[in-house]
Order: C-alpha cells, then sequence, then structure tokens
C-alpha cells in the first residue's frame, strides 16, 4: 500500500483530469474503428491484394485492380485484437509457415488475432495510419524491398514507411 509523503517538500503537485469531447471516433487517429477498408501502404500506394499464388498476400498498383476494383479487407474485433478477412470469402489473414522474420502472411479458413496500432509519432503522425502486428508480438507486417518496385537492398525510407498502412473506409 502506498502512503502519501509527509513534508512539504516531497509532496507532489496536484493532478488535475479534464475530459475532452471529439467529434467522431472514426474521424480521430486511434484504435481502429471494424469494418470494411483497403489497406495501401504508405511506402509506395500500392494496395493490398492476392499474390498470384492466392495463398499469400501482397501489395500491387491500382491498376492491378482495374477490372475487380482495390480489394476490401474486413476488420473485425477477436478478443483484445482483430481479424483481417477478405471480403465475400472465408480467408483470413495468419501466419503459417512460422512466425518469425521473413515469413509470408498467408490465408487460411480460420480466423486469427492480428494487433493493429495507430501510429503516434514519425512522418505520418496523427494521419490514422497503423502497422499491423501478429498477436503479442513485435512481428509486424513489413514489405519486402522497402515497399519498392526493384529488388535490392536500399536506405530505408520514412520510419520504415514500408511497415504501415493506410486504411481506406
Amino acid at each position: 500500500m502506498s502512503t502519501l509523503p509527509d513534508t512539504q517538500e516531497n509532496a507532489l503537485p496536484p493532478t488535475v483530469w479534464n475530459l475532452k469531447p471529439v467529434q467522431s471516433a472514426a474521424n480521430v487517429a486511434g484504435k481502429i474503428i471494424p469494418g470494411l477498408y483497403s489497406l495501401q501502404s504508405v511506402a509506395c500506394d500500392n494496395f493490398v491484394g492476392l499474390s498470384n499464388d492466392e495463398k499469400t498476400i501482397a501489395c500491387w498498383p491500382s491498376s492491378h485492380f482495374s477490372k475487380s476494383g482495390t480489394r476490401l479487407w474486413e476488420i473485425a474485433a477477436l478478443g483484445d485484437g482483430f481479424t483481417i478477412r477478405l471480403q465475400g470469402t472465408d480467408r483470413y489473414c495468419t501466419v503459417q509457415t512460422g512466425i518469425g522474420k521473413g515469413h509470408a502472411v498467408s490465408l487460411s479458413s480460420i480466423p486469427a488475432a492480428w494487433k493493429i496500432k495507430p501510429l503516434y509519432h514519425g512522418a505520418h503522425f496523427g494521419e490514422s495510419r497503423y502497422q499491423v502486428f501478429w498477436a503479442d508480438t513485435s512481428f509486424v507486417w513489413d514489405l519486402n524491398n522497402f515497399g519498392r518496385d526493384t529488388p535490392g537492398n536500399g536506405e530505408d525510407k520514412d520510419y520504415h514507411a514500408c511497415r504501415i498502412f493506410k486504411f481506406i473506409a
């Protein structure tokens, strides 16, 4: 049990807590609101969709979706996390080959929980940008080659922009 200091010199200043109204939860950078979103990479402005193998996900330019439109992903609460499901299917984002550096995000009919964290610092502060983590780990969605179209290593961009996504409703 903690006690209050008994001398004036050890006393802490009083803390005042205030409530402030917000316009709408949807307009404030913060916790993601369940719903349908297209997921766009901040690094290259490409959208998350199915890879050619239709078992994993990849980022594609919007022109790739000219006939079908960009893929929408349903974000739904699951415990303290969220599921990420490809709209119109029973396919959820997961990791099937292992949890660790370099493992691809894949799709499964079994839902998995992801942690979707708002970005509170860096160049994109306050713009409703998010990072997607595997459950309660430090493993995050990260585009190969820093999100560039050309292979090879290069200088990292803008607070790891290849790890930041816009969730566009």
